[in-house]
């Protein structure tokens, strides 16, 4: 009897920790996390999912969810590295939902030069000097994701991707401009958690 109170103790305390990435916490915030459903954040969630997926995001305003096909999880020193594997098909579905196909890929330069390629053109992701200064990271992260954010421009998307926390922790997350205000304001004061452009 006492493992079994040992053993629902701990399953209770376990359920109690609260997700740092949970953004709907006051009645200002569940209406502004309601502002970005209406604003069609959920729009290229699968149709099978959808009342779920739309109920569970009102009620704790997750914009991580894999269902809603917005958010994907980067890491800089991967990217830095031309390890796009580690993220690629997470995007390539992000863009797919969206009628896009943005190709990337290293060239044959890339150990010297850093060199990659999107739709077929070439830039450095990064340079020696940003290698000198350990900025290489944060420089090609940012540099990818502009050159993403090009192509989108070109496709005449009304979504840019935005980048959130940085180094390992590196994400990415495709949104509007009114979607982007809608985060913002819900993580006022949480500045940590406001995606930046690249």
């Amino acid at each position: 009897m006492r493992y079994l109170i040992f053993l629902i103790v701990i399953l209770c305390s376990c359920n109690i920790k609260q997700d740092s990435n949970v953004i709907a916490q006051t009645p200002y915030q569940d209406s502004l996390v309601y502002g970005l459903v209406q604003n069609d954040f959920l729009i290229f969630t699968d149709s099978s999912k959808i009342d779920s997926v739309r109920q569970s995001f009102i009620k704790d305003g997750y914009i991580f969810s894999t269902e809603i096909n917005r958010y994907v999880h980067i890491d800089a020193e991967e990217l830095a590295e031309g390890s796009f594997n580690f993220f690629k098909n997470d995007l390539t579905k992000i863009l797919k939902k969206r009628g896009l196909e943005i190709t990337f890929s290293t060239t044959g330069n890339f150990e010297k030069l850093h060199e990659v390629m999107i739709n077929n053109r070439r830039f450095n992701l990064y340079d020696d000097k940003n290698l000198a200064d350990f900025s290489f990271w944060d420089i090609g992260s940012r540099r990818f994701f502009n050159a993403i954010n090009l192509e989108l421009e070109k496709s005449k998307s009304n979504e840019r991707f935005y980048l959130l926390y940085g180094g390992n922790d590196l994400g990415a997350i495709l949104l509007t401009d009114e979607q982007f205000e809608l985060i913002e304001k819900i993580n006022e004061g949480n500045a940590k958690e406001i995606p930046y452009k690249p």
